[in-house]
C-alpha cells in the first residue's frame, strides 16, 4: 500500500509545483512617458500627412503596446525586483507586472527601471518602495549546465494578442553557443535549449527542478532570443550573467558618473569601429531616446529618400520592431558616418563633466586632427549620447523634410515611398491594342520581397482568345518585377519592369481560317514574356486601391497587348 501512495504523490508533486513556479512568473508591461506618447501620436499624424501610411501604421501598432514576461528576485535586505529582457521595457518610465496563479489576480503598477544593459538584453525593475508581496524570490543557479539537461521555460507568451501562462519541457542541446551577433563571446556563451518559447517569452526563465528552491525551481537562464527557421533553438542568457548584473546594478549610485565612466564608455564605442565587418547598428546603444526624438525622424527619412538598400532595410526592421529604436538607429547610422568610425583613428581630446554630473562634454580628435563633441547623459542606467555636436544638431533640427513642407504648402511633389506587401489585380487585353482582335485575360498575385526597388514574385494565370485562328489558350508563369514606388502624397505611381517565364496550355482546333494557313501550335509550350507597366492608386489605411496597366511582349509567339485592370495592394 505504502508504494501505491509514494507513486501517487510522486506522479501529482509536479502538479504543485507548477502551481508554486507560476506565482514567481508575471506579465510585464512598460508604460512610456507621457511625453514619449505625444511624441509618437504626432510622428504617426506627420508620417500619414506626408504620405508614408506603411510607417504611420507601425507607429498605431506600437502604441497599443506589448508585452513580456518577467520574475521575482528578492535580494538579501528583503527588496523586491522583476528580472526581464530591457527589450521588454525599452522607451519605458516606468513597468507593471502581473501575476495570474489561476486562483488570484495581482497587478503591481510603477515599477521603477533601476537599470538596464542593452549588450546583454536584460532589465532590473524595482516594485515601489514599502511594496514588497514577496518574502522570498527565484534562484539564481551559476553552476554550468550540461548537454542533454531537463530544462523548463516559463513565461507567458501570446494566445491570439493576450498573454496565455506555458510552462513547457526540453533539453539543453547545446550549453555554450558562441554567437557574437546576439552576444559578445568576451561576455559570455548562451545557453541553447529546447523548452518552447514564442514571442511574450521574452525575460521569462529557464529552469531546472530543485525540490529545495522556492517553486520548486532554480533559474538557470533567462530566455531571450529564438532562432528563426530551426525547429527548438531557443536561446538563454545564463544566470550567471544575470547574477553579476544585479550585483553590480544594485551597488552602483543611481545618475551619477565620472569622467572616467565617460572616457570607458567612449573608448567602447571607438572599439567596434575596428571590429570586422561591424557597422552602425554596434553603436545604437549609445544613442539616448533625448536624441533620437531629437534627429530622428529627419534622419529616418534622409536613409529612406537616399540610403542604400542594405541600410535602408536595416533601419525600416528595427522601426518595424520599435519606432523609437528604429530612430536610434537612424542616429547611430548619421553618427557612424560622420565619425567614420569603420576607416578613422581617434584620441580623445578633452572631458568636462558639468557641475551638477548629469553631462559630460567629450572631445574626439581624429588624424586630421578635427574635433568631434560629444555628450553624455545618464538615461535608464547607462550613458548614452545626447548631442553629438552642438553646431550640427542645431543645423539638422532646424532642416525640414522636403515631405513635411509639401504637406504644409499643399502641393504635390515626388518621392520614393513604401510598397504593399501583396498585390492582387485582374486585367484583360484591351483588343485596339491587341494582334488579330485577341480577347484576353489574367489574374495576377505579387508578393513583395523588399522595401525600395523592390523585387516580387509575381505569379500569373492568363486566358487568351485568337478567334481569326480557333484558338484558345492558357498561361501558368511566374516571375519578378522591379518596382519604383513613387508617392504624390494625394496618390501614387508605381512604374514596374519585369520578366516572365511560363507553360502555356493549347487548346486549337487546328482549323484553316480564310486568310492564314494552318494555325499548329504544340499543345503545351514554353512562354517567355517581358513585362513593363504602372501602377496608379491611392492609399486607405491597411489597403490601396489601384489601376493597373501593362504592356507584355509574348516572346515565343511575338504576341504583343496592352492589359489594362483593377487590384488591391494589401499589408
Amino acid at each position: 500500500m505504502k508504494k501505491y501512495v509514494l507513486v501517487l504523490v510522486l506522479a501529482l508533486s509536479p502538479l504543485f509545483l507548477f502551481a508554486q513556479i507560476r506565482s514567481y512568473v508575471g506579465i510585464v508591461r512598460g508604460e512610456m512617458s507621457q511625453e514619449n506618447k505625444e511624441f509618437l501620436e504626432n510622428y504617426k499624424d506627420e508620417l500619414k500627412k506626408v504620405g508614408y501610411t506603411s510607417l504611420s501604421k507601425e507607429v498605431e501598432s506600437f502604441l497599443k503596446g506589448g508585452f513580456g514576461s518577467g520574475f521575482v528576485f528578492v535580494d538579501t535586505d528583503g527588496k523586491n525586483y522583476i528580472i526581464t529582457n530591457s527589450h521588454v521595457v525599452m522607451e519605458a518610465e516606468t513597468a507593471s507586472v502581473e501575476f495570474d496563479d489561476s486562483e488570484k489576480e495581482h497587478i503591481y503598477e510603477n515599477l521603477k527601471i533601476v537599470a538596464i544593459d542593452e549588450d546583454i538584453d536584460i532589465a532590473l525593475l524595482a516594485f515601489p518602495d514599502n511594496v514588497g508581496p514577496f518574502k522570498k524570490g527565484l534562484e539564481l543557479e551559476t553552476d554550468n549546465l550540461q548537454d542533454a539537461d531537463e530544462v523548463w521555460s516559463a513565461g507567458f507568451p501570446g494566445l491570439g494578442n493576450n498573454p496565455v501562462w506555458q510552462l513547457g519541457k526540453g533539453n539543453v542541446t547545446n550549453a555554450s553557443v558562441a554567437m557574437k551577433e546576439l552576444l559578445d563571446p568576451n561576455i559570455s556563451k548562451i545557453i541553447q535549449h529546447s523548452a518552447p518559447v514564442d514571442p511574450g517569452n521574452s525575460g521569462g526563465p529557464l529552469l531546472k527542478a530543485s525540490a529545495t528552491a522556492t517553486g520548486g525551481y532554480k533559474v538557470v537562464g533567462v530566455n531571450t532570443w529564438k532562432a528563426n527557421f530551426r525547429q527548438s533553438a531557443n536561446l538563454s542568457l545564463p544566470a550567471k550573467v544575470v547574477k553579476d548584473f544585479i550585483q553590480s546594478s544594485l551597488h552602483k549610485k543611481t545618475n551619477e558618473f565620472s569622467e572616467a565612466d565617460c572616457k570607458t564608455r567612449t573608448e567602447k564605442m571607438l572599439s567596434y569601429g575596428t571590429e570586422k565587418d561591424a557597422n552602425f547598428t554596434k553603436i545604437i546603444n549609445f544613442i539616448s531616446y533625448t536624441l533620437a526624438k531629437d534627429l530622428g525622424p529627419e534622419l529616418l527619412l534622409k536613409i529612406v529618400e537616399t540610403g542604400s538598400a542594405q541600410d535602408r532595410s536595416t533601419v525600416l526592421n528595427y522601426f518595424a520592431f520599435s519606432p523609437l529604436e528604429g530612430l536610434r538607429c537612424a542616429v547611430a547610422h548619421e553618427l557612424w558616418n560622420k565619425l567614420d568610425l569603420a576607416e578613422a583613428t581617434f584620441v580623445i581630446e578633452s572631458v568636462n563633466l558639468t557641475e551638477n554630473t548629469d553631462q559630460c562634454t567629450i572631445v574626439l580628435k581624429n588624424e586630421e586632427n578635427t574635433l568631434f563633441p560629444l555628450s553624455f547623459i545618464f538615461e535608464q542606467g547607462n550613458l548614452r549620447f545626447v548631442k553629438i555636436d552642438d553646431k550640427e544638431n542645431s543645423a539638422i533640427a532646424e532642416k525640414k523634410s522636403s515631405k513635411e513642407e509639401t504637406a504644409k504648402s499643399g502641393s504635390v511633389k515626388f518621392y520614393i515611398n513604401n510598397v504593399r506587401d501583396i498585390y492582387l489585380y485582374g486585367n484583360f487585353a484591351l483588343p485596339v491594342f491587341a494582334s488579330d482582335d485577341t480577347i484576353g485575360f489574367n489574374f495576377s498575385l505579387d508578393i513583395f520581397r523588399g522595401s525600395f526597388f523592390p523585387e516580387f514574385l509575381s505569379l500569373t494565370a492568363a486566358y487568351t482568345n485568337y478567334p481569326n485562328y480557333n484558338t484558345k489558350y492558357s498561361l501558368l508563369s511566374f516571375g519578378s518585377r522591379l518596382q519604383l514606388p513613387c508617392d504624390f502624397s494625394a496618390f501614387f505611381v508605381n512604374p514596374f519592369l519585369g520578366a516572365d517565364l511560363g507553360m502555356s496550355i493549347n487548346f486549337s482546333d487546328f482549323g484553316i481560317s480564310d486568310d492564314h494557313d494552318i494555325f499548329d501550335i504544340p499543345m503545351f509550350t514554353f512562354d517567355a514574356v517581358a513585362v513593363a507597366g504602372v501602377k496608379i492608386g491611392k492609399d486607405f489605411a491597411s489597403v490601396c486601391l489601384f489601376l493597373n496597366l501593362e504592356y507584355k511582349h509574348f516572346l515565343t509567339n511575338n504576341y504583343k497587348a496592352l492589359y489594362i485592370g483593377l487590384g488591391i495592394g494589401l499589408e
